[in-house]
């Protein structure tokens, strides 16, 4: 970020931008959400071709201009950018480094289990969308046990005599639906206990007659 760049003034101008912070990745990185909100924005300027402009990274942020410097110099200390005379910072690997192969993790891990593939009638390009948006807020574990809770909860309905099919991937990874953030284990456990519920009481049953059986041969 050049002089000439943040010697502009800033203007009235409406904050019209919107950044989802991927928390696992930014305290993997050791940084504080306003590094981030910023990095992330220069980086999508690099990706585009786009050098950042004083004013462009207030709407897109909310950073005034002092903000910004305070920001940019936080980032060069701790090994992100380097500040030249040019408006486009230099970049280190350490921004890309924080951040999974999140296609290859969808394919081998929540697309599949034990390296069969599970969502037999979806859409993997559409998933794979939602599931992208979903990895920014949640870390892998958390989807990957929603998804093996979820199946777990089709394989008791099954037991229960109700073969449901699996919905679409992009259905369940949608969060319009919520159908990700749903209590699936619980609604397993419900049914398990409705299910072993009549061995139990077949088994007290089964314990009484040998009960009153003994007390008739006692007598």
């Amino acid at each position: 970020m050049s002089e000439k760049i943040t010697e502009q003034k800033v203007g009235r101008l409406e904050i019209n931008g919107l950044t989802t912070i991927n928390h696992a990745v930014r305290v993997n990185l050791g940084m504080n959400c306003s590094e981030y909100v910023l990095m992330n924005y220069l980086f999508q300027c690099k990706k585009n071709g786009t050098p950042p402009e004083v004013n462009h990274v207030y709407r897109k942020t909310g950073f005034t201009l002092e903000e910004q410097k305070i920001v940019a110099r936080s980032l060069e200390r701790k090994g992100f950018i380097a500040i030249t005379s040019d408006p486009m910072p230099l970049f280190t690997s350490k921004w890309e480094s924080g951040f999974p192969d999140v296609e290859k993790e969808f394919d081998q891990e929540f697309w599949r289990k034990n390296g069969k593939v599970v969502w037999l009638t979806s859409s993997k390009k559409a998933s794979f969308k939602f599931y992208n948006e979903l990895r920014k807020v949640h870390p892998k574990e958390v989807i990957i046990e929603a998804r093996d809770n979820y199946l777990e909860y089709l394989s008791w309905e099954k037991k229960r005599g109700f073969d449901r099919a699996i919905m679409a991937a992009e259905r369940w990874l949608n969060p319009k639906n919520e159908y990700f953030m749903t209590d699936w284990k619980a609604m397993s456990e419900q049914i398990k206990s409705k299910f072993d519920k009549p061995k139990a009481q077949a088994v007290n049953a089964q314990q009484i007659t040998a009960t009153e059986r003994q007390k008739e041969y006692d007598k």
